[in-house]
């Protein structure tokens, strides 16, 4: 069974919630697979979380300026 992109997510997320650093070992540990496809999983949902953090600072900056200007 080939190892996806929400696998590689939920290994991810079960890492951190001990505290631990999800590197590519860690995850491989967990699902298995090959270096490379849990390398491209992991850069892309690292991506994701970098935009979603800038999108959610730009968003609170705005709703900070809102306030101070009512």
């Amino acid at each position: 069974m080939a190892i996806t992109k929400n696998d590689v997510l939920t290994a991810i997320e079960q890492i951190e919630s001990r505290g631990d650093n999800p590197t590519n070992a860690n995850i491989l540990a967990i699902v298995g697979g090959s270096n490379a496809t849990v390398q491209k999983y992991r850069s892309e949902i690292m991506s994701e979380r970098q935009q979603q953090a800038f999108k959610s600072r730009i968003v609170l900056k705005d709703s900070e300026l809102s306030k101070l200007t009512t």
